[in-house]
């Protein structure tokens, strides 16, 4: 569809989604405002073509925050992760109980000072039991270690 059109037209539709007004566009594009407002109009020659590449433009927008907020959330996973291992280390004397709660509350900690929501449920975030409960075993099996060589 949007590549059928010519450059001027193109032009219109893209400035028009970064928020120029009809007069800009106009200006822009050297074509008469009138044209513009009737390309734009409910059955204008560009209206379809436009709600087009809004709903594309959109799409590939929320798709690439949706990777930039996995990858960062990742990386907060990763970060508390070692840094619940590096306590367990520290610590090494067997009175430390770590759970799938205390690493979740250290998430949460790093997302506030990161200054990021912690509501799981409104940001779609979810913990994976499984992998968090193997975490917490890791960490405990790291404190016996160290008890162990300390001994």
């Amino acid at each position: 569809m949007f590549k059928d059109l010519k450059l001027k037209e193109r032009t219109a539709i893209e400035l028009k989604y970064l928020g120029n007004t009809h007069q800009e566009i106009s200006e822009k594009i050297d074509i008469p405002k009138a044209t513009v407002d009737d390309w734009f109009t409910e059955r204008g020659k560009l209206r379809q073509d436009y709600d087009f590449y809004i709903k594309d433009m959109n799409r590939k927008r929320q798709a690439e925050a949706l990777k930039k907020y996995i990858e960062s959330d990742e990386n907060i996973l990763t970060i508390t992760t070692n840094i619940m291992r590096q306590i367990g280390t520290d610590l090494g004397d067997g009175k430390l109980e770590l759970s799938v709660t205390d690493f979740k509350k250290a998430w949460e900690i790093q997302r506030t000072t990161l200054g990021k929501p912690t509501d799981i449920k409104s940001q779609n975030v979810s913990f994976n039991q499984e992998e968090l409960d193997k975490e917490a075993e890791a960490v405990k099996d790291i404190i016996e270690s160290e008890k162990e060589k300390d001994e």
